[in-house]
């Protein structure tokens, strides 16, 4: 692509995040009026619009652009739906975890096998072929989302008219986040959204631990795998030991062998590699806890927007993480996983202060 197309990309993926954002609450809020379906399905039919516009646009690039423009933010649309719908079909609530930690594992064997699967395609075919497996994934975990049973029963939809459902929403929602641990665990993801791992620790890889770019690319596939590996793991801890113990866990030991990397990574890569291969398996911890928390502390008539609201909370700090990183890796390199680590310990005094209250459990 010639400059001025990158520099268009470049312009319409900053778009794409800006919209995603403002969206996805208002999506996930209508989701928790009408429904988790008509959303997923509603999603489905941008996305394959987008897909269309990407095939009939190979030579001119306005179409093309709009095409990935729709295309990206269709999943903004059902996101808090999917999140939702999940939970609330598992009607033995005392196995969530595990239910809930099975759904990731095969998005990131994808993740992790399919990058290099379908950039070797891409640089042999074209882009079409892959977005056609892309989408056939994408087509498959749509109609695995749409087999799920739909319990939503809003009592907003008995209301006579659309102010009174909205009133009595951002009521409940607004005495919901009010709640002591609802509090703690927004402090909590604003602090995790801080991390500026991803950024930063590709060049902490090349510049400290000498690593050249294919090894640095099969780490973090790697890292993938680990979690995927996690997962099942993950969901059998939250379910007997609770998801405040799983949050510690993470925090915890992720601080642990993050500060050893400063010692461990510049003489013995390999082995910090495989510190990271733990680290990564314990994040399971972290992603399956996050989503039953939610689901126990949330009603149905609000647990979507509360889903997309914090994905939302957590975009802000995420947007200034690559700043701090900046700052730190002018300072001095041998500082990001040091960094990293401190950043985890300062997550352990809000997760104290969650509460795993059954009477809290609405669902």
């Amino acid at each position: 692509m010639k400059t001025g197309g990158a520099v268009a990309l470049a312009q319409i993926f900053s778009v794409i995040s800006i919209i995603s954002f403002v969206l996805s609450v208002p999506f996930a809020y209508f989701s928790d009026v009408v429904g988790r379906k008509p959303l997923i399905v509603l999603s489905s039919v941008i996305r394959t619009l987008g897909i269309l516009l990407i095939f009939i646009s190979p030579y001119f690039l306005p179409i093309l652009l709009t095409g990935i423009l729709i295309y990206s933010i269709a999943p903004t649309i059902a996101s808090g739906a999917a999140n939702a719908i999940l939970p609330e079909s598992i009607l033995d609530k005392r196995i969530l975890g595990r239910v809930i930690s099975l759904f990731p594992i095969v998005p990131l064997v994808g993740m992790s096998l399919g990058s290099v699967f379908l950039g070797h395609l891409t640089s042999t075919s074209g882009i079409f072929l892959p977005l056609l497996i892309i989408s056939m994934l994408s087509l498959l975990r749509v109609s695995v989302l749409l087999a799920l049973k739909e319990t939503l029963s809003s009592k907003s939809r008995n209301l006579p008219d659309v102010r009174e459902v909205f009133i009595a929403k951002t009521k409940e929602l607004r005495a919901t986040l009010s709640r002591p641990e609802l509090r703690a665990f927004i402090c909590m993801e604003i602090v995790g959204g801080l991390s500026f791992f991803s950024a930063f620790m590709p060049s902490y890889f090349s510049s400290v631990m000498r690593l050249n770019e294919t090894v640095i690319g099969l780490a973090f596939s790697i890292f993938m795998i680990a979690q995927a590996i996690g997962q099942p793991i993950s969901g059998l801890f939250v379910d007997r030991y609770g998801c405040k113990l799983s949050f510690l866990l993470n925090s915890m030991v992720g601080a642990i062998i993050l500060a050893s990397l400063t010692f461990i990574g510049p003489i013995y890569p390999i082995q910090a590699i495989f510190l990271l291969f733990i680290s990564s398996s314990l994040s399971a911890f972290y992603n399956t806890a996050y989503s039953v928390y939610i689901a126990k502390v949330t009603t149905e008539e609000i647990r979507a927007t509360v889903y997309s609201a914090m994905s939302a909370i957590k975009v802000i700090p995420s947007a200034i993480a690559p700043f701090i990183g900046a700052l730190v890796w002018n300072f001095s390199p041998l500082l990001i996983p040091l960094s990293l680590s401190a950043l985890c310990l300062l997550e352990i005094p809000f997760i104290m202060m969650l509460r795993e209250d059954p009477n809290v459990d609405k669902s």
